[in-house]
């Protein structure tokens, strides 16, 4: 670990974190000049109220903006170590093309409501992008064992499955004030420090960069909310959250843990939304408050009880991920599958509780 790797981490936290803290009233100022302000109308929303929408601009537009100056900054350092490349130039273009389709994508959805299709067209077109930058799934480890099986032609299908799946994840949670923030900002904390315990400081430094973008939106974010991050913000943190850990471990078969556990909220709440909805005949898309903060808020508790609750199961996720990465023998799976059968058990109890609760009406 390099002490001038860490310098920038921590720089480009700051920088990213100040640039969004000031960024965000002014973004909330321009809402309110031009009634650019989410609707409060659907029956799933659970907030009140007039609510700027513009939060991913400004969690974008930090993350960019503070990068650049770090990048800048690393001229002054020894380039061998934190050089910013992911195999040559133009797989660096595809990756940022990629990233920044899915922000427009955001964008144009915060201010057009595109319809559902146009917006998974879009999502697939940025994954490819990934995956002709040659980022994808190519292994899996089996658990416990020293087998690692080479997926093939499957790898780029199950690539394309996971980024669209996990952009939605983190899109679909991001229902209730500091949620889909909150989670995000531990997820990319610990994505941060495991990718500076293993020597990939430039990743680590986006991380670091992202995580104090996300906490400087979540200060006006926190319940009550002043601003919400839209389409901009949830589909482009998803998507990151997706590809960075595919980044850092192109050639392992583990290459998911990481974003498997950290993720495990978004996607039971996700995987129990297609589940749900099948059953009842409705589209994915058709919006319902089923969602597991609906379920929690009809057990009677607050905003803030529940951010509570759940991002001490993701504290909890981020050290089992520490954990896993620290310890070498077979015993390092105990600590995530700990906290995968947490995850499980909350959802399978919000089940049984939220079913119970409707037969007794």
């Amino acid at each position: 670990m390099e002490t001038n790797s860490i310098l920038l981490a921590f720089t480009a936290t700051t920088i990213a974190f100040l640039i969004n803290l000031f960024m965000i009233p002014f973004l909330i100022s321009l809402s309110k000049k031009n009634n650019w302000f989410d609707d409060a109308s659907d029956e799933r929303k659970i907030h009140t109220g007039l609510i700027s929408r513009l939060g991913g601009i400004g969690i974008v537009l930090s993350l960019i903006v503070s990068t650049t100056i770090t990048a800048l900054g690393t001229c002054q350092w020894t380039h061998s170590s934190l050089k910013f490349s992911f195999g040559n130039d133009h797989n660096t273009l595809l990756l940022l093309a990629g990233f920044l389709l899915i922000f427009m994508i955001g964008i144009l959805d915060d201010f057009a409501n595109l319809q559902a299709r146009i917006k998974l067209i879009g999502q697939i077109i940025a994954s490819l992008l990934v995956i002709f930058a040659g980022v994808g799934i190519r292994y899996f480890s089996i658990p416990f064992s020293e087998i690692t099986i080479n997926l093939g032609y499957f790898g780029p299908v199950i690539t394309l499955i996971w980024i669209v799946g996990i952009s939605n994840a983190v899109n679909l949670i991001d229902g209730m004030d500091g949620l889909s923030s909150s989670i995000s900002a531990i997820a990319t904390s610990v994505y941060a420090i495991i990718f500076l315990l293993n020597g990939y400081y430039i990743l680590s430094i986006i991380c670091f960069t992202l995580m104090g973008s996300v906490i400087g939106y979540l200060f006006y974010n926190f319940p009550p909310a002043r601003i919400f991050m839209g389409d901009s913000g949830s589909l482009s943190l998803g998507f990151l959250l997706a590809v960075l850990p595919l980044i850092a471990s192109p050639l392992s078969g583990i290459s998911l843990v990481m974003p498997v556990i950290m993720l495990a909220i978004p996607i039971g709440d996700v995987l129990a939304a297609i589940i749900r909805r099948k059953r009842k005949g409705l589209h994915f898309f058709i919006p319902d408050r089923e969602h597991m903060h609906h379920k929690l808020l009809n057990m009677g508790l607050d905003e803030r009880q529940i951010l509570a609750l759940i991002n001490g199961i993701q504290i909890f996720s981020g050290f089992s991920i520490i954990l896993f990465y620290s310890i070498e023998s077979y015993l390092r799976y105990f600590p995530i599958l700990a906290a995968g059968l947490l995850v499980l058990t909350m959802f399978i109890y919000l089940h049984y509780r939220h079913h119970h609760s409707n037969d007794n009406r």
